[in-house]
């Protein structure tokens, strides 16, 4: 199982490196996406997102505040269905 991790508004992806850690800890592969909050391009992040996925396996999008509206958008999007 992958786990994908978004920060929240203001953050950088390093911010989100000791949950994924703690993650990694418990056998679960993870990656942490960073973008820019203040001029957030869904496309890039959507891009971003498409990259980090592990198609052969199962996949949970994981945001902390604003990358919890992220995550929504991406799994609202049509590319991801």
């Amino acid at each position: 199982m992958k786990i994908i991790i978004l920060h929240g508004l203001y953050m950088h992806g390093m911010m989100m490196q000791p949950l994924s850690y703690l993650l990694q800890q418990k056998g679960y592969q993870t990656e942490v996406i960073s973008y820019n909050t203040v001029e957030i391009d869904l496309e890039s992040l959507f891009d971003k997102v498409d990259l980090a996925i592990d198609f052969e396996d199962t996949n949970i999008l994981v945001g902390h505040s604003l990358g919890g509206l992220c995550s929504s958008s991406t799994s609202n999007n049509a590319r991801f269905q």
